[in-house]
């Protein structure tokens, strides 16, 4: 909405609006498949680790669509990320009451 205010915006002028270039990527065949979509192609387009997106990258695009196992990977990965984010994150929270706990537990041996 921001970008299509600012394409259509009187008071800029032409050389200050950011030029909109269509592309063509691979697009769910149904209307909720699109975050998967999303998903999965800034992953190839980060992967592929380049400085910048070469103008031909969309249009050497082979796919018109994403495959039924791909769309599940693209769900296992997110699903691994975000347990080993979350674990990472429990783990940095309660790491000083674990110190805490185990400076405890030793000095109730003694």
């Amino acid at each position: 909405m921001c970008i299509n205010s600012a394409l259509h915006s009187k008071s800029k002028s032409k050389s200050s609006i950011i030029p909109w270039m269509k592309t063509k990527c691979p697009m769910q065949t149904n209307g909720i498949g699109f975050g998967y979509f999303v998903m999965q192609f800034m992953k190839e387009i980060i992967l592929a680790n380049q400085d910048m997106i070469p103008e031909n990258y969309f249009g050497d695009y082979k796919c018109k669509t994403y495959s039924k196992d791909k769309l599940v990977q693209v769900e296992e990965d997110w699903a691994t990320f975000m347990v080993e984010y979350l674990r990472d994150y429990i783990v940095d929270r309660l790491k000083p009451q674990l110190v805490v706990l185990d400076y405890i537990a030793c000095h109730e041996s003694s």
